[in-house]
């Protein structure tokens, strides 16, 4: 056999799987193999996926829960705060009976809470009764309808009062305090506010249309007494600093905020004087009669013999009275007994103050017997025309009690 021959089988021999032939499936899967050890980043597999996924969501959750959770909740935080401070920032323009006033009011009881400090907490309370004088003036002002701005003064001055008695027991209580230059000073800031919120509410009082002024006159009144009362108190503050030199305050000044006092109760006895002579005239409006009361009957007797009549003739000389204290105030100012001084001009506020009130049960019983008087003489009326008969004597039933009314002819 020559060498061609036997290269030729040997070449033959090679196709056959038997005589060394790779299989197909083998050479691909070798081929694989071979080219994975040549380029090992050309393929991933599975269990390196998913561990690079494990460590992305791993990294990604620790992102959020340490940087974008504390920052959104700080941005949060700050919205609401903008947004609080943009609504008390209008609520604090309010006034009672609009939407937001009770924010307004719900505000100042949470600073009054955190506020510790027993002198702190007097001056938060006279700036609060302060701002319920500005918004009964901004009230009487922009209000048009005349029974909402009754109603509006009436809530108004009813919270003038309230704050003036919880003020009254915080300056008594710090009255006594051991920090006597604080407590000095705060009463000194209220002296001087009370004077100019009673000044303020009685301005208002006056520009009221009568209507609207009949309607809130002993609520603005209340809020009026109140006021005085808490500026007398802490005059007695400054004059007891000043007796017993636990402050340092000088005499003059005492004087001085004494002198404002007394004057102040000069213009409420002219004021006083006023109401009587308003009621001299509506009675002077019902003669040949006015108006005697009792339990069981109301009548319309001569004006000599009636008991409404000696009232008035009491009120009448009350504001002499107020006055003759008054100068007595004044003569012990000058004597720089300033705690008698302030005695004599509370005195005198009394007095005032019962002059008003009695003024005004007065005007009250004479409009109240003058409107019963005209329906009874109607119903007369009435009835002599259907008879023909001169009315004399009349009596009226209303619930348990009986008004006689006796017309003199």
């Amino acid at each position: 056999m020559t060498n061609k021959e036997l290269i030729k089988g040997l070449q033959e021999l090679k196709k056959l799987e038997v005589g060394g032939r790779p299989q197909a499936g083998w050479v691909l899967s070798s081929r694989q193999i071979l080219m994975s050890q040549l380029n090992p980043k050309a393929t991933v597999s599975d269990e390196a996926k998913n561990q690079s996924f494990y460590y992305w969501r791993y990294f990604s959750g620790t992102f959020r829960q340490r940087v974008f959770q504390p920052v959104g909740a700080f941005l949060l935080i700050i919205f609401a705060l903008l947004t609080y401070n943009a609504t008390v920032s209008v609520a604090s323009a309010s006034l009672p009976g609009d939407m937001l006033y009770p924010i307004k009011t719900a505000g100042e009881k949470v600073q009054l809470a955190l506020t510790f400090n027993d002198e702190s907490k007097v001056k938060l309370q006279m700036n609060f009764v302060s701002r319920r004088a500005d918004e009964m003036q901004l009230i009487a002002i922009q209000e048009n309808d005349n029974n909402r701005k009754s109603k509006k003064i009436v809530q108004t001055a009813k919270k003038i009062t309230q704050d003036n008695k919880s003020l009254k027991d915080s300056l008594g209580k710090i009255s006594m305090a051991a920090n006597k230059p604080a407590v000095l000073e705060v009463a000194k800031e209220v002296d001087i506010k009370s004077l100019e919120i009673k000044q303020n509410i009685a301005t208002v009082q006056n520009s009221l249309p009568e209507a609207v002024k009949s309607e809130v006159k002993d609520e603005v009144k209340e809020a009026i007494v109140t006021t005085e009362a808490v500026g007398t108190s802490a005059l007695g503050v400054i004059v007891d600093n000043y007796k017993t030199g636990r402050a340092n305050i000088s005499g003059q000044e005492v004087a001085s905020r004494v002198a404002e006092r007394i004057k102040s109760t000069e213009d409420d006895i002219k004021s006083a004087s006023n109401e009587v002579n308003d009621v001299i005239s509506v009675v002077s409006g019902t003669a040949p009669s006015v108006i005697s009361t009792s339990t069981s009957a109301i009548k319309l007797v001569d004006v000599a013999g009636s008991s409404t009549t000696s009232t008035l003739q009491n009120i009448v000389q009350k504001p002499q009275q107020a006055k003759e204290i008054i100068e007595e105030a004044k003569n012990l100012l000058g004597q720089k007994d300033f705690s008698s001084a302030l005695e004599k001009i509370q005195q005198s506020k009394d007095i005032v103050v019962n002059v008003v009130s009695n003024a005004q049960n007065i005007v009250n019983e004479i409009k109240e017997v003058q409107s019963i008087n005209t329906s009874t003489e109607n119903l007369l009326l009435i009835n002599s025309n259907k008879t023909g008969s001169q009315p004399t004597t009349t009596s009226l039933t209303t619930g348990e009690s009986t008004k006689e009314i006796l017309i003199k002819r």
